[in-house]
């Protein structure tokens, strides 16, 4: 296995990137802002895209992005207290469906796909009850379903392109 890296620099000196390869193909590329801190690290698996790493100026994970075979394949989102915001699930660079969270933790919300269109969204109390289901077609709202806490229904709005 032969291994290398290249590494560029701002203009002020500080270290900008270091690509590393195994074999010729990309393996690791890490990127800084100009204090010095890692911006983002993206990796390879046999030259193609694995997973990338974002990160806030302050050093804490903002994103993770993980792909197989270049292709992404899940999307984690973190709020600046270290909680997951939200997870997108992907096949072959398709959205699927994201799930949303409360700041607390909780599932706030899910919302599903077909063909990269959003199909059914779904919104959570705090306390895990569904609190509103909206069907869309085409992307817009064909209908949502409120409910109060208890599971029962408080109102039924249908809508025709998207509008009441």
């Amino acid at each position: 296995m032969c291994s290398s890296d290249l590494t560029s620099y701002h203009k002020t000196g500080e270290v900008k990137q270091v690509q590393e390869y195994i074999n010729g193909k990309d393996s690791k590329t890490t990127f800084y802002h100009k204090t010095g801190e890692v911006q983002r690290v993206q990796e390879y698996v046999n030259g193609k895209r694995s997973k990338l790493t974002i990160y806030h100026k302050t050093g804490e994970v903002e994103s993770v992005i993980e792909s197989v075979n270049g292709k992404r394949s899940r999307g984690t989102f973190y709020h600046k207290n270290g909680g997951i915001e939200s997870v997108e699930e992907y096949i072959n660079d398709k959205l699927l469906k994201v799930t949303l969270y409360y700041k607390t933790g909780e599932i706030e919300g899910v919302i599903e796909f077909v063909n990269g269109n959003p199909l059914k969204a779904t919104r959570y109390f705090k306390t895990g009850e569904v609190m509103q289901i909206e069907e869309l077609v085409n992307g817009k709202k064909s209908k949502a379903t409120h409910y109060h806490k208890t599971g029962e229904i408080n109102e039924v709005v249908g809508f025709v392109n998207g509008k009441e």
